[in-house]
């Protein structure tokens, strides 16, 4: 027993919750009819004072992108490095890339100067941009690659070459006879 205190208790180790600035209408059934209700930057706000990442995860997805500087630029500015390690973390495992890249990229240029302050919310954002270029940088050669072969292929008019072929045509081909 703690006299003066409460203790909060979580399953999951990533949810970090400061009761700062939290209220008893901010919880997560609250965050939600607010995205239900329209109020995406309401619900965003909220999602991000609980520390709850799969939450803030979900009013992002249900924002269109559109819509999403707008948002952005209701969270207050506290919140800002919050939501880009969010961002970053969905950006490094999902499928939808270009999505939440847009995202970053609006709280960049909303709360840019805001973000100098906490250098580890870019740098982990940094660390998931330079694993996606590294691995686009590679499809990007291989792309490369396959397109300079089929280049060579259309300027010798659509002929494939025998490696090791008969140089018949050539007369600079010495004879095997001599």
């Amino acid at each position: 027993v703690v006299p003066g205190a409460i203790l909060v208790y979580a399953l999951r180790a990533d949810a970090t919750f400061a009761p700062f600035d939290v209220d008893e209408a901010v919880t997560p059934a609250a965050a939600r009819r607010a995205v239900e209700s329209d109020e995406p930057a309401k619900a965003l706000a909220m999602a991000l004072q609980l520390g709850d990442a799969g939450l803030v995860d979900a009013v992002v997805r249900h924002v269109t992108l559109d819509a999403a500087a707008v948002v952005v630029r209701g969270i207050p500015t506290s919140r800002a490095p919050d939501l880009l390690r969010v961002l970053a973390a969905q950006l490094d495992g999902s499928k939808h890339f270009e999505f939440y890249l847009a995202w970053i990229l609006h709280v960049l240029r909303t709360h840019g100067d805001a973000l100098r302050d906490d250098p580890a919310a870019l740098r982990d954002l940094q660390r998931v941009v330079l694993a996606h270029h590294r691995t686009l940088l590679g499809l990007v050669d291989d792309n490369d690659f396959a397109l300079a072969f089929l280049a060579d292929g259309a300027a010798d008019g659509g002929q494939p070459t025998e490696a090791g072929g008969d140089d018949d045509d050539d007369p600079a081909a010495v004879p095997s006879s001599l």
